[in-house]
Formats: C-alpha cells, structure tokens, sequence
C-alpha cells in the first residue's frame, strides 16, 4: 500500500507540473505589466553604468536592482526579447514552487505532496503570475528553496550546504525581501533536531557570512544614495558597525567547534551533560519556538511602524473586510478559503502523532507561517495583492492538506469499525488515497485550465493603446522632446521609447479621508489643503488617488514637457483628471483614441488615451473643480459619513466645489447630501 501511494502521488505531482507548465505554452504571456517595464527601464539604467534608475530618470530603490539586471541582460547582450526571458524565468520559477510545495509535502506523507501541489495548482493566481516577467514568483520559489537547503543544511551539519543556503537567500533577498521574515526558519528547526550546538553553530554561521557578503554592495549601494540602511531605516553610519557585527557572528558560529574543543567549552559542555534528557528536549522546544515567536514579535512592532500604513494601523477592520471582497468575491472563492482555513486548524492538531522527518517538515512549516505572519498582515494593511506571500500560501497548503487527510483517515476509520471492515485492507483500502489524489488533480487541472483559457491576453485594450501611443509620439514628436506621462501605461508606453526621448512621470499621489479637512481629505504631517481636482478609489478603503492644483501644475512647469500622455482603464489611474485639462488650464488635446477589449471568458475593459500638447505659460489649475466618478465620489462621502461627525465646513465646501465626471448631473443625490450636512 506504501508502494502504491508513492507511485501514485510522484505520478499524480509530475502531472500536474506538466499540466501547469503546458497551460502556460497554451494560455500565453500577459502584456507587460508597469512593473516589468519598470525593473527593464531600470535594467538598462544599471547596465549602462546611470545606476538603479527608471526610464524616467528617477532612482528606485524599493528592491535591489538584481532582477532588473536579469531581464535586460539578455537583450543588452545578445537582443533578446527580455519579456520572454523573464517569462519563461517566471514558469521555471512557478514549476520548481510546486515542486518545493510536493517536496516538502511529501516528507510527512507522500499523498500530502501530492495533494499540496494539486491545490496550488487550482489556484490559477500563481499560474496567472508566471504568465508575466515579475519578480514574485522567482522571490517566492527562492524563499521556499532556502527554507528547504537550509533545513537540510542543518540535518546533515553540512558547512557545504550550509553556503548554498546563505547564497538562496542573498539571491531570494536582493530579487525581493520577501525572505527575511523567513531567515531564522532552519536554524530554528535545526535546534528541535538536536544536532550538536557547535556544528548547528557553524553551518548557520556559513550560511550567515555568504548571505552578508552576498547583499553588502546593495546596503552600501542604497545607504550611498538615502545615508540611511535599506529598510531598517536608521542612519548609515550604523551600516558598517552592523555589517561587521554580522561577520563576526559567523565567524564565530565557524569557529565553534573548535571552542566546544576547548577548555572553556568543554566546560560548559559538562554541565550541560548534567541535565536529564527529557529536560535537555524541553528546553530545545522552548528556546526554538520561543524564539521563534519573539522574532514574530519583533517584526509585528516593526512593520507596524511602516509609514505605508499612514498611521491607519496594522490592524483594520475596515480594511481587512476590503481586501477579503477584493481577493474573494464571491461564495466560491470564499468557500475555498474557508474549508482552506479549517484544514489548516485541524493540521495544528496533528503534530503529536508525528516522529522523525515528518514532525521536522511540520515544525518548518508552522514556524515558518508564523514568522511570516506580520509580513502577511502588512501586505493586506496596505493593500498589496497576495503576490507577496506565495511562498506562504504554498504552505498554508500544506498545512491544510495535512489536516483534511487526518480527518478523512479518521472518517473512514470510523465508519470502517462500524461496519466491521479494515479500511487499510483489500483492494478498497490500498486505492482509496491514490483515488483522492486523482480526483484532485483533475479538478485542479480543469480549474487552471478554464480559468487559464478565459484570461487569454487579447490584441486590442492595452496591447493596442500603448503601441498606438508609442507610434504616435514616434510619427509627430522630434527625439529628445521632453514628455510626460501619466501612471496607468505610462512605463509600458516609454520603454519603447527609451534613449530616443526625455520622458518624465507625473502621476498621482494618495490621500487619506478626513471629516475635518477643507475638502475632507489629508496627507499625513502636511498642512490642511484645499485645491484636490480630481479623485478616484485605491486599494484601501481609507485612501483615494487624488491629484492637487498646486503639485500637478508645479510638477508640469519643473519637468518643463512639451506633451503629456494619459492613459485611462480599470486600475491605477484617475480618469477624472480629464476634467481639468483643457486648453484654459494650457492642455491642448491632439489626439485622443479608445480601445475595447474582450477576454475570451467575456470579461470587457476599456482604455483611452489623450495627448495633450502642454503650454507651459498658460498652465494654472487653481480655478478647477474636484472631479470624481460617481461611483468614487459616492465611495468617498461614504467614508466621510461614517466615521467621527463630518464638519459643517468641509461638507459645504465639498458640495460646492465637485462635480461628478463625465457626466455633472450623476452626482446630484450625492452633493445634495453634502449640502445638507454642512447647513448649521
């Protein structure tokens, strides 16, 4: 029966490995993302000596250039398409995290790998993920591929393996940081194994001094342009002092055993003789999940200090219910994560019947989700989509797994007893988990499949919109003219544009609703503003993309563009801008086009472009109305309505001064009741 379950999940895995990698042959690539044309500007910034810059021009240090440089390299070199590297990057990476995900599954139980991998594999956001030349997906197979090497390094006391781990996770932190709420997980585990301390000591202190060495021209890189240390963010005169504090723990972590050789160690190794083993044990559980918590403890009180949370915490009811309607829009979806969630709780409860490498891969996996719990948090607090947790969600699936084949054990064995028949004999008790296996691959597969087939990139919306941009700016506007360009297509259009034109972005910024603002909206630590033109919703709740006179005009005027290109669709823009750039606010529209598309599951988007020849000397926005959508406009007096009481000012001059775009007469209701509020 062993033998069966084996073949039958290593076969039931490899399917859907195929299965997944097929899919993307067959479904094809995205059009490129603002991201991926991002990191490619910047990509070519970095390989021709101008540092991490965009195409833009302006320094980006979010993440290390390191990703960049891997997708342009190929076309600097030798021209290649770098979408497609990084695309066929990204289905290598998606193809090895199902792999990680039935490896480490299978440790505890082969039919849970292959489970695992069938779960992940009904989830077409890591398959719709390597469909693109992002990051995410290589950072999260990175991450998971360090948690697996590192485990390993620690159970053999390999020093060996212990620098190829510290080397994953260099590479995994300068692609995305995403790993270091992961880093102590194997050393962690390392100590619940029990292998002696000093040789434990000297394959971390490997693994520590190769990933130091690994990231340290980053941290100088990135303290040289901010004088501060990448994402601790305290001055960068603690950077060397830190870096060198780091080394010398590694060194010291080489060099314990030959101090546990010493006097001195072979003291201490005495008195520790003394204590029974079953103290010895209790003692390694507390310390490793103890420390363990603390470290989860430590990142919770440090990311809820991030400033992207713009002080409206790490833990928001409000927002939390938003991001859940986001993520899981309907019963289906929330089904899923329900009997996902359940599973993972009846897995909790499992551990105590586990011995040897199964009770090993449980403690990395539950350790490891509970390190990565604040990260999780963050992402949700400031509206991320769960791209940032991947590594996460594949062992969450685990996890589940784990739990819903204990308890489907336990049902069979139930019902076995009482109809006096031995589940774990005959024909029906050897084919019972191989068949599970197979159902659930098959359902993950038609599930990738239809969703894979339906999201088919089409030629028309934002394939057409950007090529007709380009092609535009191309045909009319002389080289080197300097251009502006708007947030939604904006990279995607000027990197087929770079090195022939002077492009700068000018795109909005976020604010945060306040019932006692002038216009009911704020920036955190600025001064009460007055002059927004124009609104729409973001990913948060408490938060609307806005655009100010004042900055936008100035902005317009620095930058000194002779056009400005706005594209307009679905996300990450404010159509409403639209509204306040005319020919008196010195925008003259030249040339304005629409693009329909329709996925092949029926799904319809729109994306319109307008570029505007700008003049310079006539640009004064300080007579506009604050424009917004209807939907946007009603969204955000919602938000005004149900927090503290909403000042009587605020609610007159709102209903004096917006207006809903395009069509005035949608925001009647709407301004009336803004009206009324701010009657005394």
């Amino acid at each position: 029966m062993r033998r069966l379950e084996q073949r039958g999940s290593l076969l039931a895995i490899g399917i859907a490995v195929a299965v997944y990698v097929i899919m993307l042959a067959v479904a094809g690539p995205f059009f490129r993302s603002f991201d991926e044309a991002k990191y490619l500007g910047i990509g070519y910034g970095m390989l021709a000596g101008n540092g991490p810059r965009t195409v833009f021009g302006a320094i980006f240090l979010p993440h290390s250039p390191l990703w960049p440089m891997i997708m342009a390299a190929p076309d600097v070199w030798f021209h290649m398409d770098p979408f497609a590297w990084g695309q066929i990057l990204n289905g290598i990476a998606g193809a090895s995290l199902l792999l990680l995900v039935g490896w480490l599954g299978w440790q505890i139980r082969p039919v849970i790998g292959a489970l695992a991998v069938a779960s992940c594999l009904a989830i077409p956001y890591l398959h719709e993920l390597a469909r693109t030349a992002r990051l995410d997906v290589p950072a999260a197979a990175l991450s998971l591929a360090y948690v697996v090497v590192g485990i390993a390094a620690a159970r053999r006391s390999s020093v060996r393996w212990g620098l190829l781990a510290g080397a994953i996770f260099a590479v995994a932190f300068l692609i995305k940081e995403i790993v270091l709420p992961l880093a102590p997980v194997p050393w962690l585990v390392g100590v619940l194994m029990a292998p002696p301390a000093t040789t434990l000591a000297r394959t971390a202190g490997a693994a520590l001094l190769v990933a130091v060495a690994g990231t340290a021209w980053w941290f100088a890189l990135y303290a040289a342009q901010t004088h501060r240390i990448y994402r601790l963010g305290a001055p960068d005169g603690w950077l060397l002092p830190l870096e060198l504090a780091a080394i010398g723990l590694a060194v010291f972590g080489l060099a314990a055993p030959r101090i546990g050789r010493s006097a001195v160690g072979r003291r201490l190794a005495a008195r520790s003789d003394g204590f029974a083993d079953g103290q010895r044990r209790r003692l390694q559980i507390i310390l490793a999940w103890g420390l363990g918590l603390l470290w989860t403890a430590a990142f919770t009180v440090f990311f809820a200090r991030n400033s992207e949370l713009k002080g409206v915490g790490l833990v928001s009811a409000s927002q939390y219910d938003a991001y859940v309607r986001t993520w899981f829009p309907n019963n289906v979806y929330r089904l899923a994560a329900v009997i996902f969630v359940i599973g993972a709780i009846l897995g909790l409860a499992t551990r105590r019947g586990m011995s040897g490498r199964a009770a090993t891969t449980w403690d990395a996996i539950v350790l490891a989700l509970i390190c990565s719990m604040p990260l999780v948090m963050l992402v949700i607090a400031v509206g991320e989509p769960p791209r940032n947790y991947l590594a996460q969600i594949g062992l969450f699936a685990i996890l589940s797994t784990i739990g819903w084949v204990h308890a489907f054990e336990w049902a069979v064995e139930a019902v076995g007893s009482r109809l006096s028949w031995r589940p774990g004999a005959g024909r029906l008790g050897a084919a019972w988990r191989p068949a599970l296996v197979a159902v659930a691959v098959v359902f993950g597969s038609l599930n990738l499949t239809s969703q894979a087939l339906a999201k088919r990139e089409t030629s028309g919306g934002p394939v057409a919109a950007v090529d007709a941009g380009s092609r535009w700016i191309e045909d009319h506007v002389p080289p080197g003219t300097r251009i502006g360009f708007g947030s939604y297509l904006g990279y995607e259009t000027a990197v087929d544009l770079a090195g022939r034109y002077s492009m700068v972005q000018i795109h909005q910024s976020l604010a945060v609703v306040d019932p006692t603002a002038p216009l009911g909206l704020s920036e955190p630590g600025s001064a009460p503003i007055d002059d927004w033109i124009a609104l729409d919703v973001s990913r948060r709740v408490q938060e609307f993309y806005v655009f100010r006179a004042s900055v936008f005009g100035a902005a317009v005027k620095k930058a000194d563009i002779a056009y400005y290109v706005y594209l307009t669709g679905p996300t990450t823009s404010v159509p409403a801008l639209l509204g306040s750039l005319t020919a008196d606010h010195g925008f003259r529209l030249v040339d304005e086009a629409t693009f329909e598309s329709v996925t092949p599951g029926g799904a319809r988007s729109t994306v319109r472009i307008h570029i505007f020849a700008v003049d310079r000397a006539r640009v004064d926005l300080r007579d506009s109305r604050l424009f917004a959508p209807p939907a946007a406009l009603d969204a955000f007096v919602g938000r005004l309505f149900a927090g503290p009481p909403i000042a009587a000012a605020t609610a007159s001059a709102l209903a004096e001064r917006v207006t809903t775009w395009p069509d005035p007469a949608a925001g009647g209701p709407i301004v009336e009741r803004l009206a009324a509020a701010g009657v005394p």
